[in-house]
């Protein structure tokens, strides 16, 4: 009887544990909401500023941790964003993560003019391709986030 009283009690309380274990959602790119110059100044080399609408779907916030994000514009590789340390995304919101390109003036060059080429045809729009992983933390638990995320994105006169 102390063995099926036992098992019993195991059995439930295991249920009751993985129960409240769903797997998290992955966050989802909403939009690109800004695009800066960031000047050569504190050593850094100059480079870009990409700030990203991320949508968190989960009943929980999720840490950022990490990333490593490269970044084109047409098909030319604009730079790569790469950092280590806390971003926080609020649980059912939508929040802005902010991301430093590393680059240098020679894929500067090649990546703008061929963005130019490409505004002075028909389209007048440019493609705008992240792609990489981003990695995430909620309640202990991490995960590795794939991100290849396009868009279109047009300039006004």
């Amino acid at each position: 009887m102390r063995k099926i009283h036992w098992f019993l009690t195991v059995m439930l309380l295991t249920l009751f544990v993985f129960s409240g274990c769903k797997i998290p959602m992955e966050p989802t790119i909403k939009n690109i909401s800004e695009f800066k110059l960031n000047g050569k100044n504190n050593g850094k080399k100059p480079g870009f500023g990409i700030g990203l609408e991320v949508y968190n779907p989960n009943k929980h916030k999720l840490k950022i941790l990490a990333y490593d994000l490269d970044i084109f514009v047409g098909d030319k590789k604009l730079g790569n964003a790469t950092r280590k340390g806390k971003q926080v995304l609020l649980k059912y919101s939508t929040s802005t993560l902010h991301f430093d390109i590393e680059t240098d003036i020679k894929r500067i060059f090649t990546s703008i003019f061929g963005a130019l080429s490409s505004l002075l045809g028909k389209d007048k729009r440019v493609d705008v391709h992240i792609k990489g992983t981003i990695v995430g933390k909620a309640h202990g638990i991490r995960k590795k986030i794939p991100v290849d995320y396009y868009k279109k994105v047009g300039f006004s006169k």
